[in-house]
């Protein structure tokens, strides 16, 4: 079932707004993955972005072993790109007998051996080229940049571009961990610290339900529930991809119980084998952690559930030690809300977890 780009002019709206508002302060937006995060940016904020004369500049640092030469290579694209389109518009000098022309020559950006300083010589020739250029600088999965190897010289690369031209970068990061951006913008010692503004991400709800399933229903003999999609939606975690699979599977086989096929569905879009798989990836407090909390566990470092932990692990644990094993499982494994609460983002594995794989070798189950 393919459906349209379902718009989200107003919250990009409100963040850029916020951005040109403080510009010296940059944003960071926590949103689960797989919530649309990445959608708006590229697709809604990028194009009002252009309408207000700035260039958008999207980077994922999931997918970059090194979020430096990444950024790095996406600005040296971006000069290129502009010294293309001179190339063919600029004309220097015309030979009438010839009916020849001469190009101006593509601008150089110095180079330097330290990708850090490369990233100044990029936006210097960037604004040599156009002294009016000014950029929304995009940075998916930030917390990345607490994870990764060269996280931290990445980070104070781009602190250091942000600070030397706060006129002409507006700076926009998101990510996946709240942890992980609460800790790269709140220690100390991290160059980071005290950069960015935190907002949570919106995620979407029944107007997105609705937008996928009216024109549907227009087409159906017997129309789709929307109240009780509305429910299915909540339970695949406001995750547009999965709904929309969802509603496509529902059609084809003329479901009648939504809900009820709900737990089918996850089952088969999200393998059990490959879930067990990675779930015995982890390490066995991790494995307990992870059991306790998609059992209802609300507080894992308070006394009663370090008990728990010790009487599953056969050993005792620390509260840093649970939070060490929260803060290392993947991205995309939870969700952390205020006062330390926990929720299972991958709903793959949730399904899984509640429907007794502590039978299935989870440590300490049984």
């Amino acid at each position: 079932m393919d459906f349209e780009h379902y718009p989200r002019t107003d919250l990009a709206q409100h963040y850029l707004d916020r951005l040109t508002a403080l510009p010296e302060r940059a944003l960071s937006i926590f949103g689960p993955r797989q919530v649309g995060k990445t959608t708006l940016l590229q697709n809604d904020l990028s194009a009002l972005a252009h309408q207000r004369g700035l260039t958008p500049v999207y980077v994922d640092f999931m997918s970059a072993d090194d979020p430096l030469h990444a950024l790095s290579g996406r600005l040296e694209d971006l000069l290129l790109d502009v010294a293309g389109e001179l190339r063919n518009t600029q004309v220097t000098r015309v030979s009438a007998a010839r009916f020849g022309v001469t190009l101006a020559p593509a601008p150089v950006a110095a180079r330097s051996p330290d990708p850090g300083v490369q990233l100044q010589h990029h936006m210097a020739a960037l604004k040599r080229v156009n002294p009016d250029a000014r950029l929304l600088l995009m940075l998916d999965e930030a917390q990345e940049l607490v994870r990764k190897r060269d996280g931290e010289r990445a980070m104070k690369a781009i602190r250091g571009l942000f600070n030397t031209y706060r006129r002409d970068i507006l700076l926009l990061m998101t990510g996946s961990s709240r942890d992980g951006l609460l800790w790269l913008f709140g220690e100390h010692h991290r160059a980071s610290f005290g950069l960015a503004d935190h907002e949570d991400f919106q995620v979407l709800g029944r107007e997105f339900v609705e937008f996928v399933v009216r024109p549907l229903n227009q087409r159906l003999n017997r129309p789709l529930d929307i109240e009780v999609l509305s429910q299915v939606f909540a339970q695949l975690h406001h995750r547009p991809a999965d709904f929309v699979a969802f509603v496509s599977r529902a059609v084809m086989t003329h479901v009648e119980d939504l809900l009820g096929a709900v737990k089918p569905f996850l089952a088969s879009r999200y393998p059990v084998e490959a879930i067990r798989e990675r779930f015995f990836r982890f390490t066995p407090l991790q494995q307990v952690l992870l059991a306790m909390i998609a059992s209802g566990t609300a507080q894992l470092t308070g006394a009663a559930a370090l008990r728990e932990v010790a009487s599953r692990l056969g050993t005792s644990v620390s509260a840093a030690a649970v939070s060490k094993a929260l803060a290392s499982l993947p991205v995309d494994t939870l969700v952390t809300h205020g006062r330390g609460r926990h929720e299972i983002a991958d709903p793959g594995l949730l399904h899984w977890l509640r429907e007794g794989a502590t039978g299935d070798g989870v440590a300490g189950g049984g």
